[in-house]
């Protein structure tokens, strides 16, 4: 019997037979916000698998690391036994959610410069924002670690966008999650996917897996297709 690390909405981390390394098992479930229903997606464990797996791929490419090994199967990776750091760094390029509720901003304005927001990870409730000195102070990371966070994100998102707009799409913003490996190293976990980023059409400006197109389940599976077929 496997035995699981970790479950939640999105995914299953199960202990690998190599001691050093978690098998990484993602659900045909998407969740659209904390208090949303989980919806149903054929494939969407593949999808994001592949996905994923090519963005760490990329990331990599550019001096990168993260927690991925390989793909192992169709929705699984295996991944690093890493030290997780309990907050997860969010970079926005376009307003849109809470930044147009909370400061007014106009819905689809492209930010004069990227914008990172700090939340504390929590696998029971909403992620909560923080600031840096909350990080610092509630012994999550240090100062020095937290700067190197910023740069990394910050040179995620150029790559990311570069990625996208070559594939006629906008990337509006991410979240990313950061661990320690071997000597305190910071490297990249978890997962980059359409779970912990919007990504918008360039031609219409409309957001991917917005509540109108979960809604359509007939138009929600030709989505995944057309999203497989420009971004691999």
């Amino acid at each position: 019997m496997k035995t699981i690390i970790l479950e939640t909405p999105t995914k299953i981390i199960h202990q690998s037979t190599n001691e050093n390394e978690f098998v990484q098992e993602f659900k045909d479930d998407f969740l659209p916000g904390p208090a949303a229903k989980i919806i149903k997606i054929k494939s969407k464990g593949e999808f994001t698998n592949q996905f994923s797996s090519q963005i760490f791929k990329l990331l990599s490419s550019y001096h990168i690391s993260s927690h991925f090994l390989k793909t192992i199967a169709e929705n699984k990776m295996a991944v690093r036994k890493v030290n997780i750091i309990p907050v997860i760094v969010c970079i926005r390029n376009i307003a849109t959610g809470s930044l147009v509720k909370n400061f007014g901003v106009e819905e689809g304005k492209e930010l004069d410069c990227p914008l990172i927001e700090f939340y504390i990870k929590s696998n029971d409730a909403q992620d909560q924002i923080i600031t840096e000195d909350h990080i610092i102070s509630f012994g999550n990371a240090t100062a020095g670690e937290l700067k190197e966070m910023r740069r990394i994100t910050n040179k995620i998102n150029v790559i990311l966008k570069d990625y996208l707009r070559r594939r006629s799409y906008k990337l509006v913003d991410f979240k990313v999650e950061f661990a320690r490996y071997k000597e305190n190293r910071l490297i990249i976990a978890s997962e980059i996917c359409l779970d912990t980023m919007h990504i918008m059409d360039a031609e219409t400006n409309e957001i991917i897996l917005n509540d109108k197109q979960v809604a359509d389940k007939k138009y929600l599976d030709y989505l995944i297709e057309s999203l497989t077929s420009k971004l691999f």
